[in-house]
C-alpha cells in the first residue's frame, strides 16, 4: 500500500469519526427535557453541588434556583421521567462520578412500579445512558437490560436508534440549538426546572392520610432492587434522605392511594437500613399545598406547588441536616445568581400563559430567548 493511499484511508477514517461524533452530539439524540437535564447535570463543575435529588418526574416539584435564592445551597435534580428503582444504582453511580454532594435526596415513587414495562422502561433507560461517558456506560449497561429494552448496541451507540432524526429537520434544528445553547452558557441556567401553571382542580374529596399507616407490599423485583440500593448506600456510607413528594390522593383514586400504601412500606424498609425517611404525602397542609390549585395533574405539583414544596424542603434540609452551603468562587456565585434571576423570569413567563394551557416548560433555546428578552422587575 502506497503512502498516499494510506493517508487517504486515514483521512477518510478521521472524517467519518468526526462526522459520527458531531452527529451524535447534535443530531442523533432524543429531543427531550429529560436528556437535556442530565446533559446539564454533567456540565456542572465537579464537586460543586451541595445536594443532588434522584428520582422520577415527581421531583419536577422542586426548583434548584429557588432553593438557592432562599437558602443559599446549590442543588440539581437528577430526574428522569418514569425511571424505576431498578435504575437508581446506575443513576447514583453517575452522580458520584461527577459530584460529592453533602446530601443525596431520593424520591421513592419509582419503587412503587409493579409491571415489567414500568420497572424496565426503555425510554427512561435511554435518557440515563445516552449521554453518559462511553466507558462508564459500558460498565453499567448490560446488567440493566431485559427483554423490555433495546439492544446494548443501541445504548452504547444511540445513533443506531436516532438516525431517523434526519427525516425531521425541525427536530434536528431543535437538538442542535438546545445543545449549543447549553455549551455556550457553560451550564444549565434553570438547573433542570420543569413545570406548568395549569391547575387540574379537585373533582372528588381527598383521602385523610394523616394517621393512615396502612401498607401494601411492593413488587418482589422492586423490593429486591430497593434493598440492593440501600445496601449500596450503606456500604458507601452515603448521606441519603429518602422522601416521597405529595400527590393528589382522592377517595376515588385507588391507584394513587395504593402507591401511598406502598410508600408506607418503603418507609419501613428504609428505616431497617438506618436511613431517614420524610413522607411529604402526609404534610400537604404543613407545606401549604392547595389541592384544588397546586397540581397540574393528580401526581405532579404545578408552578405554585413547586414554589411551596421547594421552600419547605429547602428549609427542612438546612435545619434537619445542618446543611451549610459550600464555598463558591466568584464565577459560581455569579452563575447561581443568574439562575435565581432567570427562575423569576421563568415564573413570570409561565404566569402569563392562558389559565387553560397545559404546556410544560423546560430550558430550551426558544424559551431562554424569550426569557432573555424580558426585563427585570
Amino acid at each position: 500500500m502506497t503512502r498516499r493511499r494510506t493517508v487517504k484511508i486515514l483521512s477518510l477514517a478521521a472524517a467519518l469519526v468526526l462526522f459520527f461524533s458531531f452527529s451524535q452530539m447534535y443530531f442523533w439524540r432524543c429531543n427531550s427535557h429529560n436528556e437535556l437535564r442530565l446533559y446539564g447535570f454533567r456540565m456542572e463543575k465537579e464537586n460543586s453541588l451541595d445536594v443532588v435529588l434522584l428520582g422520577a418526574s415527581d421531583i419536577y416539584a422542586y426548583s434548584a434556583p429557588l432553593a438557592y435564592s432562599q437558602q443559599g445551597f446549590t442543588s440539581y435534580p437528577y430526574v428522569v421521567s418514569a425511571c424505576s428503582v431498578c435504575y437508581w444504582k446506575a443513576m447514583l453511580e453517575d452522580i458520584l462520578a461527577h459530584q460529592n454532594p453533602r446530601l443525596i435526596v431520593v424520591e421513592t415513587t419509582g419503587a412503587c412500579y409493579d409491571t415489567p414495562r414500568e420497572l424496565h422502561n426503555n425510554g427512561a433507560l435511554h435518557y440515563i445512558l445516552d449521554g453518559m461517558p462511553f466507558e462508564q456506560k459500558l460498565r453499567v449497561v448490560h446488567p440493566l437490560l431485559t427483554e423490555e429494552n433495546d439492544s446494548a448496541a443501541a445504548f452504547l451507540f444511540p445513533g443506531l436508534k436516532y438516525h431517523s432524526n434526519w427525516n425531521t429537520p425541525e427536530d434536528l434544528k431543535a437538538n442542535y440549538r438546545n445543545v449549543r445553547m447549553l455549551q455556550k452558557q457553560g451550564h444549565a441556567i434553570l438547573r433542570g426546572t420543569y413545570t406548568s401553571r395549569f391547575s387540574i382542580g379537585l373533582e372528588t374529596e381527598l383521602r385523610n392520610l394523616q394517621d393512615d399507616r396502612s401498607e401494601r407490599p411492593l413488587d418482589s423485583e422492586a423490593e429486591q432492587a430497593l434493598r440492593e440500593f440501600l445496601d449500596f448506600c450503606r456500604e458507601k456510607d452515603l448521606p441519603v434522605l429518602f422522601t416521597c413528594f405529595p400527590h393528589q390522593v382522592t377517595i376515588e383514586d385507588d391507584e394513587v392511594y395504593q402507591n401511598f400504601q406502598m410508600t408506607n412500606t418503603i418507609g419501613k424498609i428504609v428505616g431497617e437500613y438506618g436511613f431517614p425517611f420524610l413522607n411529604m404525602e402526609t404534610l400537604s397542609d404543613e407545606i401549604g399545598i392547595d389541592p384544588e390549585q397546586d397540581y397540574y395533574n393528580r401526581t405532579h405539583l404545578n408552578l405554585y406547588g413547586q414554589q411551596k414544596l421547594t421552600e419547605y424542603l429547602a428549609h427542612y434540609l438546612i435545619t434537619e441536616f445542618d446543611l451549610a452551603p459550600g464555598i463558591q468562587d466568584a464565577e459560581q456565585t455569579r452563575a447561581w445568581k443568574e439562575s435565581s434571576d432567570f427562575y423569576e423570569r421563568y415564573c413570570r413567563y409561565i404566569e402569563e400563559m392562558p389559565t387553560d394551557s397545559e404546556a410544560l416548560f423546560s430550558e430550551t433555546y426558544e424559551l431562554m430567548k424569550e426569557l432573555r428578552e424580558m426585563k427585570d422587575t
